[in-house]
């Protein structure tokens, strides 16, 4: 999941943006890695603070990974930045987590963040589920995209607005094996197979006709 070089800031989601992560989460139930669980983080209550160019966000989501593996699952995720003027700086999750390591993700929950940055009050990390059925997590995505651009496409995609601040360098993203590049193998698996059972079809009632 790289970050990319850390260039321009942004004040909103772009729709796009959005239209992205939406694809990213139907694609994961598709394919049977439904986005199930959230890591929420509040960086005002580290001892850091603030995460202005998104590199504590990198080095957790890098810890997450390892943990992942050590419990032989890879990680698929999506992720956005905020900052509310508010509530401060702040990153959510959803993640694909098997039932049997909710518990133990919640255990761990604080040792996710950098070295060097400790949780100052118990509440910088709450790991919790993102919904039992796809309409629930699908909903969990649109929350998380309520600090895009105000405008007519907010309507049709059914999200609130809500000022979330500005973010130096990326705003949201996802893990590779859920992106768009994923997503299009993925099609052009399925249109191979498909031919191929039509083919294999075709041949196997040609074969009955001529006995």
């Amino acid at each position: 999941m790289p970050f990319g070089p850390r260039r321009g800031y942004s004040d909103h989601l772009r729709p796009c943006q959005v239209r992205g992560l939406q694809a990213a989460t139907s694609y994961a139930e598709e394919i049977g890695r439904p986005l199930d669980a959230c890591i929420d983080i509040n960086w005002s209550r580290t001892s850091w603070e603030d995460d202005p160019e998104g590199e504590a966000l990198e080095r957790t989501i890098k810890k997450l990974r390892r943990w992942l593996s050590r419990q032989d699952e890879e990680l698929y995720a999506i992720w956005v930045r905020e900052n509310p003027p508010k509530k401060g700086p702040g990153a959510h999750l959803m993640l694909h987590l098997p039932r049997r390591l909710l518990k133990p993700l919640k255990e761990i929950a604080m040792d996710l963040l950098p070295e060097g940055c400790r949780d100052t009050d118990g509440k910088a990390v709450w790991v919790h589920p993102a919904g039992t059925t796809s309409f629930a997590r699908m909903s969990r995505v649109l929350y998380l995209s309520k600090g895009i651009n105000p405008g007519r496409v907010c309507e049709t995609l059914g999200i609130k607005p809500q000022d979330q601040g500005r973010v130096i360098g990326k705003r949201c993203g996802m893990t590779e094996n859920l992106g768009p590049t994923a997503q299009r193998r993925h099609r052009e698996v399925a249109v191979l197979i498909n031919t191929a059972n039509a083919l294999a079809n075709v041949e196997a009632a040609s074969l009955k006709e001529a006995v």
